[in-house]
């Protein structure tokens, strides 16, 4: 009976090896067709030349660039006009690793304060996972919704409640 059981455990272990052993050799045949496929995509010396030179170059933040509108009191997402200031201010972020970010929400006066202010949290709060998901560390941003303080223009027209439906990028060096 030992000895059924030892023939057993080794037919086992045999089986197991050699079915471990087919797999390996199936992935590594992968492995090697998959390193064949990306390199025959790395990009050209031009491109990465090209790739080289615009990192090197200094980037500009503007004070035009800073502001962020949202011409919808109801908007629960990134407005189509946002992407490239907050591409800007990623790459900005990135390559000045000594600046904090403070991103301000304001609203207009409509409705009450207390969801005044849950809605600009909610749109500087969308804008810090934007730049975190860029890769900007999350630590060094802070996102803060002011409500209707501080408007740019008179809430009694459209116009300067558009106005001050926005969110501010501060820039501080630490």
């Amino acid at each position: 009976a030992l000895t059924a059981i030892y023939l057993i455990v080794a037919a086992f272990l045999f089986y197991s090896v050699k079915q471990n052993r087919e797999q390996f050799e199936f992935l590594q045949s992968e492995i090697s067709r998959n390193q064949v496929k990306v390199v025959r995509k790395l990009p050209a010396q031009k491109e990465i030349e090209k790739a080289k030179k615009a990192v090197s170059q200094p980037v500009i933040f503007k004070k035009e660039d800073r502001t962020i509108a949202f011409p919808n009191r109801d908007l629960k997402s990134l407005p189509e006009s946002a992407f490239v200031k907050l591409d800007r201010a990623a790459v900005y972020l990135l390559k000045n690793p000594q600046m904090r970010l403070v991103i301000e929400g304001y609203t207009d006066s409509l409705g009450n304060v207390a969801d005044n202010k849950t809605i600009s949290e909610i749109w500087s709060n969308l804008i810090k996972a934007y730049l975190a998901g860029k890769g900007v560390d999350p630590a060094k941003m802070q996102a803060v919704g002011l409500g209707p303080v501080n408007p740019l223009q008179n809430n009694d027209t459209e116009r300067g409640r558009r106005a001050n439906r926005r969110v501010e990028l501060k820039i501080i060096k630490q």
